[in-house]
């Protein structure tokens, strides 16, 4: 039998042929062979041309270098001759396409790299990493914030703001931001990290708006702002009294924390009062007795008088020949025909007979009259 020697006779691609084949095609494994996984031969091949580092082969009878494949993204193919990826990339580091070392790229500092992968992921809102060859992010701790992607460090929460750590966000599936100090409330300081870290506005003071750092300004005359108002001049009433409209018998400067009561003497049935001159005196023939009255405590008592601004139901004495009813605003002199002779009453005595009676006094009738 003659062996393979001429070109027409060369052994066929996808084979390797050693001395003494008498076949192109040989399969016995002593004169020649189908070309293995991780390699190729060419037409005439005397032996295995191996698949070089980064790329592989894993089908038998690869007759062109193109047979060999590129090793996969995530994976390396170490040496030559491969018949598969050698394996996965190292946890910390990438391996693109063609890849022939497990450690091929180091994941840069903001990025991480689990193991498998093609390419350094960029560390997502609410983590950092500060080190290069990392398999994980750092979760934000709790008084930093981490707003942007690839963050090689933290920065502090803003004041206005708090801000839990990331693994709260996560817990609860919900978006990564700092939370922001609602009104009413203001944080003046960076780094906190909870909801009782956001002061009630101070008193006199209100906190118009969100994430604030500092107090708005003055509660409105008219209004007072005991603690923690979200508005200048509420147009409510807090139901724990802390803020709203300057009550009944009251005046509210600007800042007010606390109502002003008006004065005894005086009263007011409005509200948003803004200073003392808006309470009015009590009326004649009324008293006021205490402060802060939103209507006179009363009518002044039978037998004394009471002028504006009483603070009593007694303010003063009737006097004799005078007279004073309930509510007087000043004594009245007994008419013709009665008298008094007493003090602090609320009616005259009429003239008996034989007397008269003129400017509230009683006298013997004259010679020369009668006196029915």
């Amino acid at each position: 039998m003659t062996s393979i020697g001429a070109e027409s006779e060369k052994c066929d691609a996808g084979f390797y042929c050693i001395e003494g084949a008498t076949r192109p095609d040989p399969t016995d494994g002593i004169t020649g062979k189908i070309c293995p996984a991780g390699g190729y031969c060419l037409k005439g091949a005397t032996s295995v041309s191996s698949c070089p580092s980064g790329k592989y082969n894993p089908e038998e009878g690869a007759k062109v270098a193109d047979s060999c494949i590129v090793c996969l993204p995530g994976k390396y193919c170490f040496g030559s001759a491969n018949p598969a990826p050698t394996g996965d990339c190292t946890e910390g580091y990438y391996c693109p396409a063609g890849s022939s070392s497990p450690t091929q790229n180091a994941s840069p500092a903001g990025y991480y790299a689990p193991t498998g992968s093609d390419f350094a992921i960029p560390c997502p809102r609410g983590t950092y990493q500060p080190s290069d060859r990392q398999p994980t992010c750092i979760d934000c701790p709790a008084g930093a914030y981490c707003p942007d992607e690839k963050m090689i460090a933290t920065v502090a929460c803003p004041a206005g703001y708090y801000c839990p750590s990331n693994t709260y966000f996560k817990n609860l599936n919900i978006y990564y931001e700092p939370k922001l100090c609602p009104m009413g409330t203001y944080n003046p300081f960076e780094s906190k990290t909870q909801s009782s870290d956001c002061l009630p506005c101070t008193a006199g003071n209100y906190c118009g708006a969100e994430a604030l750092s500092a107090v708005s300004g003055s509660c409105t005359a008219g209004f007072y702002c005991a603690t923690g108002s979200p508005f200048a001049a509420p147009a409510f009433d807090d139901a724990s009294n802390n803020y709203g409209r300057c009550p009944t018998g009251h005046y509210c400067a600007s800042g007010t924390s606390a109502p002003a009561t008006c004065a005894a003497g005086t009263y007011s049935a409005m509200t948003k009062l803004v200073d003392n001159t808006n309470c009015k005196p009590c009326e004649p023939g009324h008293y006021c007795a205490t402060a802060g009255l939103s209507t006179p405590t009363g009518q002044c008592t039978p037998g004394y008088f009471c002028a504006v601004g009483s603070t009593s139901a007694v303010a003063a004495q009737c006097t004799a020949t005078n007279y004073c009813p309930q509510g007087s605003p000043n004594q009245e002199r007994c008419p013709i025909g009665f008298y008094n002779t007493q003090t602090r009453q609320g009616s005259c005595t009429e003239c008996e007979a034989g007397f008269t009676c003129f400017n509230g006094e009683r006298a013997n009738c004259p010679k020369g009259y009668y006196c029915p």
